[in-house]
């Protein structure tokens, strides 16, 4: 860890070192929770296990401290393309993850960003743009051209189509689209009279089969389109295998099965953090497609995130027509490039 920084109220170190990113989980978890903000892919649990499936050589993770606490954390990394050969500045995380950030303790945000867009500026020569992808409204990135004294690049990459939860389940059914849940319910009567229908819930006893389980239904589901799917390369699935168990662990797992006597029919893989029920992939059995058990595990996660207290669903990244059946509201995804 090198320092590189220092104001009258925040010091800035460089991290370069995946061993030396890893000690700092316990106040990276505890600095995480204290950023309104944040979602859980700004966690260690998700961010470490990027880092050893898709990272390199070049890991730039910023840490600020207020005296010895740890007040704000930058998750970057650069990248040399290798057809242009421009060194890119990004945040860890860039590809599979639906929301990107920064971690900026509240109480820290303005002197955390000026301590940061200092340190940008400073090391220009390491880099030739930053490229920050997948930021939300809020992001205090977006803020960047204020501070470092370069023309950003602001532009919408995506849509996350999210839903606000009502405070009860039986008024779920009232704020989608008509016909949409007596649909629903006639499905789910049609599967009950072929056998049992249940839904089961991981824990650190069957997460693992349960994983393997949603890899089969998603892969079945993409082959039928002639596609590979997202989660068909090894690389990816070791990620997300290193990721489960780091977010059980914190409660924020939400992993689920539908199943039809003992043969699983459909499992849904997301997240839940702060009222906020993430819904990340799933996966179906094709050959029943006609009796939606897709739609019938989506349900079940909104009714039991609605039960947790949630108060808002979201879809993440895709605006895939199934997903507005349920009368979403799209949020934008921005990215920012600040070059020289």
């Amino acid at each position: 860890m090198t320092s590189v920084l220092q104001t009258p109220s925040v010091s800035v170190n460089e991290v370069f070192d995946i061993d030396a990113l890893e000690s700092l989980s316990l106040e990276w978890l505890n600095l995480w929770k204290r950023c309104s903000t944040a979602t859980p892919f700004q966690t260690p649990q998700w961010i470490l296990p990027w880092w050893r499936n898709f990272g390199g050589d070049n890991l730039r993770a910023i840490t600020l401290r207020h005296e010895k606490e740890l007040i704000g954390l930058a998750p970057l990394f650069i990248y040399r393309d290798p057809s242009t050969k421009t060194r890119q500045l990004l945040l860890i995380g860039t590809g599979v993850t639906d929301y990107l950030d920064v971690l900026l303790a509240d109480a820290w945000l303005d002197d955390g960003l000026t301590a940061l867009a200092r340190y940008i500026t400073d090391q220009w020569d390491q880099w030739d743009v930053c490229d920050f992808q997948e930021l939300q409204q809020g992001s205090a990135l977006l803020k960047l051209d204020d501070l470092c004294g370069y023309s950003g690049q602001k532009t919408v990459q995506n849509f996350c189509p999210v839903l606000q939860l009502p405070p009860q389940v039986d008024v779920l059914s009232q704020i989608t689209s008509r016909g949409l849940f007596e649909e629903l319910h006639h499905k789910r009567a049609k599967l009950e009279r072929m056998g049992k229908v249940d839904f089961e819930t991981a824990n650190q006893d069957n997460w693992y089969s349960f994983f393997d389980k949603f890899l089969s239904l998603h892969s079945s589901r993409w082959a039928m389109l002639g596609l590979p799917g997202v989660m068909a390369d090894a690389t990816v699935q070791n990620f997300h295998r290193e990721v489960i168990p780091g977010m059980l662990s914190q409660g924020l797992l939400r992993l689920f099965v539908l199943k039809l006597d003992d043969r699983t029919l459909a499992a849904y893989y997301g997240f839940f953090d702060r009222g906020r029920a993430y819904y990340y992939l799933s996966g179906f059995e094709p050959e029943l497609a006609k009796l939606s058990p897709g739609m019938l595990i989506v349900n079940y996660a909104m009714r039991e995130a609605i039960r947790e207290g949630a108060f808002e669903f979201d879809f993440l990244r895709g605006q895939e027509k199934y997903k507005y059946r349920w009368m979403v509201q799209d949020r934008p995804n921005y990215r920012y490039r600040l070059c020289r």
